[in-house]
């Protein structure tokens, strides 16, 4: 059962303690302020619980402010990459745009070394990050 562990007004960050799993649900375009609190409770959560895996759903996000992506890049990823994150799995933001932006930010994860799925329910995510157990494998 998930463990709600932080939320602001748009989005909710979720520990899946059986499965050690953070998972996040974005319930609608976070300003910068909610954006960098939702990834660094999430942060948190990965590196206490020495989680590897880390479930977004984005369906409701559409694109990140510039400032916001260049942080999360040079700043977020280098945390929990060193934190030992390896699986994300990303459930597909409804608009086309959105898509573009998470396409970009996913083979960016990859050249870090993060093992990433793109999906289009969270089902589908939670059932791929139980069955991926190490970079490269291909589950489901």
């Amino acid at each position: 059962m998930p463990q709600p562990v932080y939320k602001n007004d748009s989005a909710v960050l979720y520990y899946h303690p059986v499965e050690k799993i953070v998972h996040h649900e974005i319930l609608h375009r976070p300003t910068t302020k909610e954006f960098k609190e939702l990834l660094m409770e999430g942060y948190e959560v990965l590196r206490r619980n020495r989680a590897v895996k880390w479930l977004s759903d984005d369906r409701q996000h559409t694109v990140l402010a510039e400032e916001d992506e260049k942080w999360a890049q040079a700043v977020w990823f280098p945390l929990v990459q060193k934190a030992g994150w390896l699986f994300w799995a990303v459930v597909n933001p409804a608009k086309a745009v959105g898509q573009l932006q998470m396409k970009h930010n996913a083979d960016f994860m990859r050249i870090g070394g993060v093992t990433v799925n793109i999906v289009s329910t969270p089902e589908e995510a939670m059932e791929w990050l139980k069955k991926v157990d190490r970079p490269g494998k291909k589950a489901g």
